[in-house]
């Protein structure tokens, strides 16, 4: 899946911002993005170990082995498929073709149960952190994209 967090409560085409003036609370729209940019990156957390139906049909026989997520103050292109075998270093590989491209761009990937992202190195403007679970990477996630909110008003 593929999030452009960095466009929460931002009007992407012409427009005035009109939604922020109907916000409950307009006078600090910083906080309220980063409130909703956390609120969208736990329900991903949600879905991968259950909440509502999955949780009543697949939650049983369903177990999270390997996660890789990567956060970008730039958009990236889609990381490969976990279907494909060599998913994790083709989609290192398509990142670090990427960061080199888009000088502008900084990208952290982090990776859960995947032993092969501790061989990638940081790479110019990117960088591989492995976790050991799955609260440190979120944490990690959502601190990033909050500093990234923070810096790109």
């Amino acid at each position: 899946m593929s999030m452009d967090l960095g466009w929460v409560l931002r009007p992407r085409y012409e427009g005035d911002g009109s939604i922020i003036s109907k916000l409950p609370n307009n006078a600090n729209v910083d906080e309220e993005r980063k409130r909703r940019a956390r609120a969208s990156i736990l329900a991903v957390l949600n879905m991968l170990m259950g909440s509502g139906s999955k949780q009543a049909r697949s939650l049983p026989i369903s177990d999270l082995k390997e996660l890789i997520i990567a956060v970008s103050d730039a958009p990236i292109p889609n990381l490969v498929h976990g279907a494909y075998p060599d998913y994790v270093k083709q989609s290192i590989t398509v990142l670090e073709t990427y960061a080199s491209i888009v000088s502008e761009a900084h990208v952290y990937v982090h990776c859960y149960g995947i032993s092969e992202c501790k061989s990638f190195t940081a790479f110019k403007n990117m960088s591989v952190k492995v976790h050991d679970n799955l609260k440190d990477l979120f944490d990690e996630v959502i601190k990033e994209v909050e500093d990234m909110i923070a810096k790109y008003k």
